[in-house]
């Protein structure tokens, strides 16, 4: 399997978080309220889906506003990265050329 698509989605992550990063402290809020109640295992799709309700009732147009379901694996692992409390509360697969997973900006959380 060539690296391509796995490039292609990694830089089409990158500059939704660069352009949105109430997405990812939407998705680190939500982490740490699911870690805080003592779930030990969560899906990062039920966060994404989480914060697209949240923010579809927070802002008043549908201007379009996608979070896409391929930035979950990204999200997961920058989550468990820049915070190191929230390290395996995400399953993860490990990804055809896991060195471009992270670090995505090399920012720590907590």
């Amino acid at each position: 399997m060539s690296l391509g698509p796995r490039i292609f989605w990694r830089e089409r992550f990158q500059r939704f978080h660069a352009d949105n990063p109430q997405v990812f402290d939407r998705l680190y809020q939500f982490a740490k309220e699911a870690k805080n109640r003592g779930l030990e295992r969560i899906g990062m799709r039920l966060l994404i889906e989480r914060a697209r309700w949240d923010m579809m009732m927070e802002t008043a147009s549908c201007d379009g506003f996608k979070i896409n379901n391929n930035y979950a694996p990204f999200y997961a692992r920058m989550l468990m990265e820049r915070c190191p409390s929230l390290r395996g509360l995400f399953e993860t697969r490990k990804m055809t050329g896991e060195q471009l997973a992270l670090p995505i900006d090399g920012r720590k959380v907590a």
